[in-house]
C-alpha cells in the first residue's frame, strides 16, 4: 500500500471517528433527561409606573408602585380570585403561562427576582393551578430561576416522556466559597404539586452539588419556601377543605418573628401563604402580613396547613388554606 493510500484510509477513519463522536455528542442532547419546556407564553411585564390593569387572558394583572403585584379573575361559577404577590420594581417581574398538567387549564407563572445581591438564588416562581371549576390553588418555591425569550428555565420537561416539571436551584451558604446547592424537582397533577424522589432520570432526587472546602451535611435542603400539596391530608380538590380541618381561633405574638395562628388543634407560625375562602370568592396572598387576615373571624372559620418547609432548624407550614 502506497503513503497516499494509507493517508487515505488513516484520513478516512478520522472522519468516521469524528462522525461517530458527533453522531453520539447529537444522541446524547437528545436524549437530555431535563430540557426546557416548550409552548411558555409570556403574558406582561409588571408596570409599576401604572395603576391600571392589564388584561391578560381570563385574568389581569395589576402592578402598584410599593412593589405589591395582584392577578385576578373569576372562576367558573363567577366568583371573583385574586393573587397577591411582593416584588421589587427595580428588579422587575413577570407573567408567564406554561401547561404543567395536560388535562388541566395552563398555569399561571409568576416570576419575581429578589432585591438583594445573591446573584439572582432569591427569585419567587409563584405558580397558580387550576381546579376543575376554574379556581386557583397555588405553589411557589425561591431559588435560581432565569427568564429566556423561550421561557423560564427551571420550568423544564423530563425525559422522552415530556412530563412538566418545575426544577428548584437553592443555595445556602456559609461564607463566599462554602455552598451547599441542592436541586429539587417537582410534578403536577391537576392543582396538586409532587415532589420527586429516588432515582429518576440518572439522578436521586433531591441532589446536592458541594463546592468549596467545607465539608456539608449529606441530608439535603428543603427548598425554601416550597408548597406543596402531598401532605397533611390534602383533599384531592382545590374546591373543599379536607376532612382534617381545624377550627381558627386567633393569632398571638407580637412581631413577625414570633407571630402564630392559632388552630384547634395546634398554634403554628405564620405561613409563606394564605388562601383564604369567604362567600365573596378566594383570596391568595404570598408572604402575608397580620393585616391580611382581616375579616377572618376566630370561631367563624376552620383551616388546615398544607406542607412543611424545614431548614436550617427552622421548620413551619408553608399554606394555611382558611375557608369562612
Amino acid at each position: 500500500m502506497s503513503f497516499t493510500s494509507r493517508s487515505l484510509v488513516i484520513s478516512g477513519l478520522a472522519s468516521l471517528c469524528l462522525l461517530a463522536a458527533v453522531s453520539l455528542e447529537a444522541q446524547e442532547q437528545s436524549t437530555a433527561p431535563l430540557t426546557q419546556l416548550a409552548g411558555q407564553q409570556k403574558l406582561a411585564d409588571c408596570n409599576f409606573q401604572s395603576s391600571d390593569p392589564v388584561s391578560v387572558g381570563n385574568a389581569s394583572i395589576k402592578a402598584k408602585a410599593d412593589g405589591t403585584v395582584t392577578l385576578s379573575g373569576r372562576d367558573r361559577t363567577g366568583l371573583p380570585w385574586s393573587a397577591t404577590y411582593p416584588a421589587f420594581p427595580g428588579a422587575g417581574c413577570q407573567l408567564w403561562q406554561a401547561r404543567l398538567e395536560r388535562r388541566a387549564e395552563p398555569a399561571l407563572v409568576f416570576v419575581a427576582p429578589g432585591g438583594n445581591t445573591s446573584g439572582g438564588w432569591d427569585t419567587t416562581l409563584a405558580v397558580l393551578l387550576f381546579d376543575a371549576h376554574g379556581r386557583p390553588f397555588p405553589w411557589q418555591a425561591k431559588g435560581k430561576f432565569s427568564v429566556t425569550d423561550q421561557g423560564i428555565d427551571g420550568i423544564v420537561q423530563i425525559g422522552t416522556a415530556g412530563t412538566a416539571a418545575v426544577l428548584v436551584r437553592t443555595r445556602q451558604s456559609d461564607g463566599p466559597e462554602n455552598h451547599l446547592d441542592s436541586h429539587s424537582l417537582y410534578t403536577f397533577s391537576g392543582a396538586r404539586a409532587l415532589e420527586v424522589k429516588g432515582e429518576s432520570e440518572g439522578k436521586y432526587w433531591p441532589f446536592d452539588v458541594a463546592s468549596g472546602s467545607r465539608k456539608w451535611s449529606s441530608q439535603p435542603a428543603s427548598p425554601l419556601p416550597v408548597a406543596t400539596l402531598q401532605t397533611s391530608g390534602a383533599s384531592s380538590s382545590a374546591d373543599t377543605l379536607p376532612d382534617n380541618a381545624s377550627r381558627f381561633e386567633g393569632i398571638k405574638g407580637t412581631n413577625d418573628s414570633d407571630r402564630q395562628i392559632i388552630l384547634s388543634s395546634r398554634s403554628i407560625f405564620f405561613p409563606d401563604l394564605f388562601v383564604i375562602d369567604t362567600q365573596s370568592g378566594r383570596r391568595i396572598i404570598s408572604y402575608p402580613t397580620l393585616s391580611d387576615l382581616t375579616g377572618v373571624k376566630a370561631g367563624k372559620a376552620t383551616g388546615v396547613t398544607l406542607g412543611n418547609n424545614c431548614s436550617e432548624g427552622d421548620c413551619h407550614p408553608v399554606v394555611v388554606w382558611l375557608r369562612q
